[in-house]
């Protein structure tokens, strides 16, 4: 792996080979929701990085972050099928040494701005050989 660029292109690469069910807004592309559409927004973010096989490695951590948006007021149901769609992509899956381990799936509801919200929480680890 070539550090967190390389994890984030592991990322992005899954995510868009394994989701067809709604538009994506990645990190700093501009987005601008449909309304009454759902959607989901994914997120890397680094957590820590720390010194491993005697220096000549480091190990990775850090959380892949999806919000999944849909109409607020239509029930939760929606939501609750695609995070658990978007679960069944990550959890405790390795890909392109990338190790996640099993997803939180925590509600945020009504976000302010028209959406119910729910969050899938990816914590995953990955080596790079130096």
């Amino acid at each position: 792996m070539a550090g967190w660029e390389g994890i984030n292109n592991a990322f992005t690469t899954r995510l868009n080979t394994n989701w067809i069910e709604t538009p994506i807004a990645w990190d700093n592309v501009s987005y601008d929701p449909v309304e009454g559409n759902e959607w989901i927004r994914a997120t890397l973010i680094p957590s820590t990085t720390q010194n491993a096989a005697l220096g000549k490695a480091k190990k990775h951590f850090g959380i892949f972050w999806l919000q999944i948006f849909v109409p607020l007021n239509g029930g939760t149901g929606r939501a609750y099928e695609l995070a658990e769609m978007l679960d069944a992509i990550f959890s405790n899956m390795s890909f392109d040494e990338v190790v996640c381990y099993a997803a939180d799936i925590t509600r945020t509801g009504d976000d302010g701005n028209g959406w119910f919200q729910l969050d899938v929480r990816v914590n995953f680890w990955s080596f790079e050989r130096i």
